[in-house]
């Protein structure tokens, strides 16, 4: 249950004023959907040019402000705003949200500058929230004529103008989309999101006796983003993904009456963890250079046998314990057929090699999946502590630090943020009794001496609890930087940390080992490039813990993701990125597995991209870069009982020209 406060305007109901959406399904609610989300980034346009002229009026010819915004020769480049919009949350109350055409931004002039000049679209900070998958639909007018045969268009889209690499944590949840009857170029969802973004609890169906419709869900431009409990009913691709962007991971996926194929993918990184997909067509097909990976899916044929269930072409599939049902063939590599029948498997790799560099007579690493367990506020405000109610201020300005550590120390359960960037000066101590911790997407900045404290968190867990400690919806933008972390984790208490970007620092280390931890959705970006300054720290740093990661994006650092002492971690669906550092090293006895993901923008100075000493891994990714030289020299260093071994990329499959694909690299620690 979304909490709604009513001392700030996070949450906007879209049935209120100024919009009075109409939600008996009666009347046409485009025009006031469409200005709701033009309200929310009509202020993203505002701190452009806020930027754009502060950065003219600085007589310096050449200047910055902060980590990306610049003046080079007098010419402005601005990359996002100084400073982040408080958070809007778009709220469907139940009820039925009838539309004619696309729900998207009119904004044309919505884009950032390089050189002064447009460029890509700044669609961040989208939150589409529903009261409930079966309480809330939006449906597509029946025999819509912009939605006709021949045409493909969205009834959502996320992105209107150009690609983007700044749409940051946009989401979509607890919401069912019907694309009606008889409109067959519809697209139910375009969806569009870097770094963090999510699809969750979400229903997209076409109520057409013929279930015409061109896509359930479309990705194509850059993203990477996660999506969970997915119902697809009809269309003629359920997951129909374009172009050369990072990870798409989908898990707990159900595709009925697919018309062509359930999953579609060029040129990307897909993902699906226990998935049904049930099709009159294919199941899924992975063309250039693709690198797809399903585990735990069941693929059935519907109408009469025959056909593909799986085509690779130009490509790397991995699949682990799949079954297929009605086929003719299961896969197809190339133009060659590779498993036939109905039946069930233990694993496929579309490369006919082992990768390895120590002998073993393992394939793969499987560890125990948990699913990332959530806090559901039960509506009683009686155990929720506001901390604006204990006197802190979402101004960047005022040290709130009593206030919110009051706040924890209220005794209440659940603890909600206000609206704005939140400064602080010291540690909070979060105390057993608080269970749940909803930042409503706030900012937070740190006192500079703060800041820059070695082995410091900024939220603390000192106290042991049976409880699992939930942290949800987070960015902390360019004022949280330094040598501090977000998360300070020491002592034995489970965490569940869900839809968190921490822009210029580091996110999570313990000192404590034997907890459990859950991420998902998660980034932390170090503010200076790695190797150097604070680029020193792991993003996330784990000890002996634990680990289940889903959408994990760690990002220049000299150690991305550390993992030690026994950490044991599963990722599925990441994204890694230089330039100087590993995007994973497992040290120590560790245990690692990570699937459907890619590690970019290296600098080709030998630096790994997957460094494995004394520990063991299975990994499946695609490297790649946006420029010269943005490959990394080594794909995996390894030492196992002091013996080094590298694997260089000339042994591994490529992508295009620079880059490759690790597809099932397999390391095993023996003592």
């Amino acid at each position: 249950m979304l909490y709604i406060s009513e001392k700030n305007n996070i949450v906007i109901d879209v049935t209120k004023p100024p919009y009075n959406a109409d939600n008996t399904g009666r009347h046409d609610c485009t025009q006031a959907l469409r200005r709701a989300m033009d309200d929310v980034l009509i202020r993203e346009l505002e701190g452009v040019r806020k930027i754009r002229q502060k950065l003219l009026d600085d007589p310096r010819e050449n200047c910055f402000i902060g980590f990306e915004n610049r003046k080079m020769k007098g010419v402005p480049t601005v990359i996002f705003p100084e400073d982040v919009a408080p958070a809007r949350i778009i709220y469907f109350p139940e009820g039925t949200y009838l539309i004619s055409d696309t729900i998207t931004y009119s904004i044309v002039e919505l884009c950032n500058l390089i050189g002064d000049k447009p460029a890509s679209d700044i669609n961040r900070f989208i939150h589409f929230k529903g009261a409930g998958m079966d309480k809330v639909t939006i449906k597509l007018a029946d025999h819509c004529y912009p939605f006709r045969y021949g045409e493909i268009r969205p009834m959502i889209s996320f992105c209107r103008n150009n690609n983007s690499n700044i749409n940051w944590m946009n989401t979509f949840e607890d919401i069912t989309i019907d694309a009606g009857v008889g409109n067959p170029g519809a697209v139910g969802l375009r969806f569009h999101s870097a770094n963090t973004g999510k699809i969750h609890n979400v229903t997209i169906r076409s109520s057409d006796p013929d279930h015409v419709g061109y896509a359930a869900i479309m990705m194509d431009l850059c993203q990477e983003n996660y999506h969970e409990n997915i119902h697809i009913d009809g269309f003629k691709y359920g997951i129909y993904s374009t172009g050369a962007g990072h990870s798409r991971a989908f898990e707990n996926v159900y595709m009925d009456h697919i018309l062509t194929c359930g999953v579609h993918s060029e040129n990307g990184i897909v993902g699906l963890h226990h998935a049904t997909i049930r099709t009159y067509g294919a199941a899924a097909n992975a063309n250039w250079h693709t690198a797809l990976s399903l585990v735990d899916v069941k693929m059935v044929k519907l109408g009469e046998r025959g056909g593909n269930a799986v085509t690779t072409r130009v490509s790397c599939t991995y699949m682990r314990h799949f079954s297929a049902t009605g086929f003719d063939t299961v896969i197809t590599s190339g133009f060659e057929p590779v498993l036939a029948g109905d039946g069930e498997w233990e694993e496929y790799n579309s490369e006919d090699r082992e990768f390895r560099l120590f002998p073993t007579d393992r394939h793969y690493i499987e560890l125990e999946v948990l699913p990332q367990p959530r806090y559901e506020w039960n509506g009683d405000r009686s155990i929720v502590a506001e901390v604006d109610d204990y006197g802190a201020v979402g101004d960047g300005v005022t040290d709130s630090t009593a206030a919110i550590q009051a706040a924890m120390n209220s005794g209440k359960e659940y603890i909600v943020f206000g609206e704005g960037r939140y400064f602080c000066s010291a540690e909070i101590k979060i105390p057993k009794t608080v269970k749940a911790i909803n930042f409503m997407y706030c900012d937070f900045a740190v006192e500079r001496d703060f800041g820059d404290t070695k082995e410091t968190g900024l939220f603390v867990i000192e106290e042991e609890s049976d409880d699992i400690l939930y942290m949800d919806d987070c960015f902390a933008f360019e004022k949280f930087y330094g040598y501090i972390r977000f998360v300070r984790h020491s002592a034995r208490r489970d965490l569940a940390i869900s839809d968190m970007q921490i822009q210029t620092a580091a996110l999570y280390f313990n000192t404590v080992p034997g907890s459990r931890v859950w991420l998902e959705n998660v980034a932390s970006t170090m503010g200076s490039l790695g190797g150097n300054g604070y680029g020193v720290l792991p993003n996330f740093h784990f000890r002996g813990q634990t680990v289940w990661a889903r959408n994990y994006n760690p990002e220049r650092s000299k150690h991305n993701s550390l993992c030690e002492e026994g950490t044991k971690i599963w990722i599925f669906g990441f994204k890694t990125e230089g330039p100087a550092g590993r995007g994973f090293t497992f040290r120590s006895g560790s245990i690692g597995e990570a699937i459907c993901g890619d590690a970019t923008i290296a600098l080709d100075d030998g630096t790994p991209c997957v460094e494995i000493e004394e520990a063991s891994a299975f990994i499946f990714l695609r490297t790649q870069g946006c420029g010269p030289h943005h490959q990394f020299a080594v794909a995996v260093r390894e030492v196992q009982n002091g013996c080094e071994r590298s694997l260089l990329p000339e042994k591994m499959p490529a992508y295009h020209v620079e880059y490759y694909f690790i597809p099932g690299f397999i390391a095993i620690h023996k003592d």
